[in-house]
């Protein structure tokens, strides 16, 4: 039979981008290729590329002629006939031929113009002196070059935006006889195909796509063909003529779940499409603050699991070994698509908090299994009431996980607030464990004191948690920690509760000057002149994340804001996991980041959304600012906290209540991991919690799709460009329960929300193939 297809299957391709490289015969070099290791200068920002304006460029010849002329050019060989190589390194001692041609496997003279210091001109890898006829022009790929009146160099611009194909010379609307798909409204499909006339200057539509038909490949198309997709649990694949999705099987009729267009057994698990779905999940009660009366370690501790499939998933959670006499389990039943909160431990188990304190090997370790897949998250504590210390973890099925792992969190606060990281060892047998420590730690019968990057080996049963906290006041962070296990081992980060900024923020004050804002709740206010006067933050929130596996990294990335409560920024810290990785950011943000070797890492702060490239795998983490780094003045008078509404529409607390004070709005800190786009996904489904006022989404995608959220679409207004980087930005605000988030391209999610000096963050999914 035939059915419809799904609407997120009619986006259409649009046209890419034009990639240049090498040089035209008679004009101007194209701009070199990246990784040359040339600075731009142009640019503030660290970006460790060659790189010429497309906007407008100039090359220009030296006066001492070193090559050939002009004339007896295309008279010499394709390349420099240098020695054979296979590495630049091959021919640096070759004074005429210092550079490696890789793909001819031959030392050459010249790989880009910037390597013919005299003639300024690179072509077939070798320097010459370049020389053209003033005013003439040609092209070179979508760029039109222009001979400059010195007849020895060129100027090379981008064809405008209405005319953006260049053709013999001249700038053109498209390539003459050419057919093309007309490029749709902004997030729209094309939904007609047009022919170019014979100058170039004009098209006319030859067809227009009917019915649910866009134009994909100069053609009308409802799907293309060849391609598979699933319907809930139908496979299905397009049609020859690809007019139609045709259903190919049902794959519940096997007790199979639909992945990619396939029937397969979903909980059998394939590292080569591994994501955060999946049967098998390991969760930790981790070490969270207890301040006077505040007790967040003893609270509550919660998994919510959501059914991703159509089919009733039985959940079995366990805490110990099997075949123990203190083996407990209990089983749940969760419909299709539905939602399950589970309490840990469980009350009919009769048994005490298993969470985690100091250093120590243990077996406070919940087990969750599940006949379909599910997603998992933990909180920590589930309930915030009273306790203004929580956060929240993705858990990552068992099938995902790896054997090495390096640690982000933040610095241990006082002697109270410890830097801490947790491994779970989940296979059977002995699993053999290497920790390599930042900072000195805390020492237990069973963990001994650890000092800064001396590896210690433990070995670990199924089951069984090793907890490694810090014990350094002044230098207590185990950022940069690395674990290595023989095994695939569960890794966790975190701290009990932490700062973010580690400095406070300095405020306007009421009756002159400025203090600093932790500190306008107290009787004697402490000035200062710049938020780096203010040595202590407020205020400290608890952090965890489940961390990724090394090999799961990417050197890409796309940094949001969360929705903003005020001025504050958010912290970003970026952990290389090999030496020499260098680390561009766009826009600037102020500083270059230094180049990094394995297990350094750098810290900044940004209120924008940016792109973050490297050049070898990284690690990356955001920190939502503490609630006071939010604050702009001092002085607000208020009674209670609904009279404290900043302009973002955030209810802050009066501190204290009920006298003339300081209204800080809500939130403090939460980690929240980076996903890699490389690792970013189609189709999420994602949970929110109920226990939180206020809840959003950060929704990534490129600029050129399109998204269905819970089945409605959000709108093309809902999202901000990132610069000119193809990549766009929702936050939204989100309900509590379970969703599902459909894209037309591959796209990132992060989620997270505020409460009373409380918050909880991470991301929302992420693929986890390895090989990135």
């Amino acid at each position: 039979m035939r059915a419809a297809v799904p609407w997120l299957q009619m986006a259409a391709l649009l046209l890419a981008a034009t990639v240049l490289a090498g040089c035209i015969q008679g004009g101007s070099s194209s701009p070199p290729a990246a990784g040359t290791g040339v600075t731009d200068t142009d640019d503030p920002g660290l970006d460790i590329v060659s790189k010429k304006d497309a906007a407008d460029t100039t090359t220009t010849a030296g006066d001492e002629q070193v090559g050939p002329d002009a004339d007896s050019a295309t008279e010499q060989p394709d390349t420099y006939e240098g020695p054979a190589c296979t590495t630049t390194a091959a021919c640096k001692n070759e004074a005429n031929a210092p550079f490696c041609a890789i793909s001819l496997k031959q030392c050459v003279q010249c790989l880009f113009d910037s390597h013919c210091v005299d003639t300024g001109h690179c072509e077939k890898n070798k320097c010459i002196v370049f020389a053209c006829k003033p005013t003439e022009t040609s092209c070179d790929g979508l760029f039109l070059v222009t001979c400059n009146a010195d007849g020895k160099s060129t100027t090379t611009e981008k064809c405008p935006d209405e005319k953006p194909t260049c053709v013999g010379g001249s700038c053109k609307s498209c390539e003459p006889g050419s057919t093309f798909c007309e490029p749709g409204q902004t997030g729209l499909p094309s939904k007609n195909l047009r022919k170019c006339d014979a100058t170039g200057d004009s098209s006319t539509i030859i067809e227009a796509c009917a019915g649910e038909a866009v134009c994909q490949n100069k053609k009308c198309l409802v799907c293309v063909p060849g391609t598979k997709q699933c319907n809930g649990d139908v496979a299905m694949a397009c049609s020859n003529d690809g007019n139609a999705m045709d259903v190919e099987e049902d794959c519940s009729k096997k007790g199979l779940t639909c992945l990619g267009g396939l029937c397969v057994n979903a909980c059998a698990g394939d590292v080569k499409s591994n994501t955060y779905v999946g049967c098998d999940f390991w969760a930790v009660d981790l070490d969270n603050a207890i301040e006077g009366s505040y007790d967040a370690q003893n609270k509550q501790f919660a998994v919510v699991v959501s059914n991703t499939s159509d089919n009733p998933a039985t959940v079995s959670v366990s805490l110990g070994k099997e075949a123990t006499p203190k083996f407990k389990k209990k089983d749940f039943t969760v419909p299709g698509k539905g939602l399950q909160v589970i309490n840990l431990p469980d009350k009919s188990w009769g048994v005490a908090n298993q969470n985690q304190d100091g250093s120590t090997i243990n077996e406070m370790v919940y087990r969750i299994k599940a006949t379909q897949p599910i997603v998992a998250y933990q909180f920590n504590p589930l309930d915030n009431a009273g306790v203004f210390s929580n956060d929240a973890s993705l858990l990552l099925p068992t099938t995902a996980l790896g054997e090495n792992y390096y640690i982000l969190t933040r610095k241990q606060l006082a002697n109270k607030y410890r830097s801490y990281l947790n491994v779970i060892a989940t296979q059977p047998g002995d699993t053999k464990v290497k920790v390599t420590a930042t900072c000195k730690t805390l020492g237990s019968p069973s963990v001994p004191v650890m000092q800064p990057k001396v590896p210690a080996n433990f070995v670990l049963q199924q089951g069984q948690a090793l907890n490694i906290e810090s014990d350094d006041p002044l230098n207590g962070d185990l950022s940069g920690t690395l674990v290595e296990a023989d095994r695939p081992v569960a890794v966790f980060g975190g701290s009990e509760a932490s700062n973010s900024p580690d400095t406070g923020s300095c405020v306007q004050y009421s009756k002159g000057g400025k203090i600093c804002a932790s500190s306008s709740n107290g009787l004697v206010p402490q000035t200062c002149a710049a938020d780096t006067g203010c040595t202590s933050a407020c205020c400290a929130d608890h952090l965890e994340e489940q961390m990724f596996p090394i090999n799961t990294l990417g050197t890409s990335y796309v940094g949001t804001r969360l929705s903003p409560r005020g001025k504050e920024l958010d912290a970003w810290r970026i952990l290389a996991v090999q030496d020499g990785t260098t680390i561009n950011v766009k826009p600037y943000i102020g500083s270059a980041i230094p180049v990094l070797n394995k297990g350094q890492w750098h810290e900044f702060q940004t209120d924008k959304d940016f792109i973050l490239t490297a050049t070898k795998p990284v690690l990356v983490a955001q920190y939502m600012a503490s609630s006071y780094a939010t604050v702009v003045t001092e002085g607000g008078t208020c009674t209670t906290g609904d009279q404290c509404k900043s302009k973002y529409g955030f209810v802050g607390n009066c501190v204290p209540a009920g006298i003339s004070s300081l209204c800080a709005p809500i939130g403090d800190p939460s980690l929240i991991l980076g996903v890699a786009t490389s690792q970013f996904l189609d189709d999420y489904i994602f949970l929110v919690p109920d226990k939180y006022k206020l809840n959003f989404v950060n929704v990534v995608m490129p600029t050129d799709a399109l998204a269905l959220l819970d089945g409605k679409a959000v709108t093309a207004a809902s999202f901000t460009p990132i610069m000119n980087s193809g990549w766009q930005v929702a936050r939204l605000a989100m309900p509590a329960g379970a969703h599902r988030l459909q894209l037309t391209k591959k796209g990132g999610l992060v989620v997270y929300g505020y409460d009373k000096d409380v918050s909880y963050g991470y991301a929302g999914g992420a693929g986890l193939a390895v090989g990135n």
